[in-house]
């Protein structure tokens, strides 16, 4: 894969991955791996760099119609596990710790393992060499299990 996003790996509990339907914003151009999020207006769209917290991940491509008229299927959940690049230098004591979401400036999407501002993946191992910048397995934990949309969680 390339380092264009994340890459769903296998989950925790052995059975098939966590996916559910989403109705897209207009004109959508997001691709598979590429974290979502169900913004304000109800529709799916691309997280942005720093982005708080995301609904998923891209399970498959954008269709880019006409808002609200066509759906994409999202991995959610904790036990989805994914390989993706990691930002900085890995060290093996980032196992376990949390990480940021990172957009690079060409669109790639990232676990940004050297911030810890928004804990939206915990890193589970890693891929690359250590004290080298690599890749990582992650799973999400401030995604749909915690928060649905951009607003944050529904009010009680």
């Amino acid at each position: 894969m390339a380092t264009t996003g994340f890459e769903f790996i296998y989950t925790l509990h052995g059975g098939p991955p966590a996916i559910l339907y989403f109705k897209e914003g207009s004109s959508e151009t997001f691709t598979k791996g590429q974290a979502v999020v169900v913004g304000n207006d109800g529709y799916l769209r691309e997280c942005a760099d720093g982005e708080a917290i995301i609904t998923g991940i891209a399970a498959e491509d954008a269709q880019g119609g006409t808002e609200g008229t066509q759906q994409t299927a999202v991995y959610v959940g904790s036990q989805n596990v994914f390989e993706t690049a990691g930002e900085d230098v890995l060290a093996q004591a980032q196992v376990g710790a949390y990480c940021d979401l990172s957009v690079t400036a060409g669109g790639d999407h990232e676990a940004d393992n050297g911030a810890t501002t928004d804990n939206i993946f915990r890193i589970l191992d890693i891929v690359g060499t250590i004290a080298a910048v690599g890749r990582v397995q992650v799973i999400i934990v401030h995604g749909l299990d915690t928060v649905h949309t951009e607003d944050g969680p529904p009010a009680a």
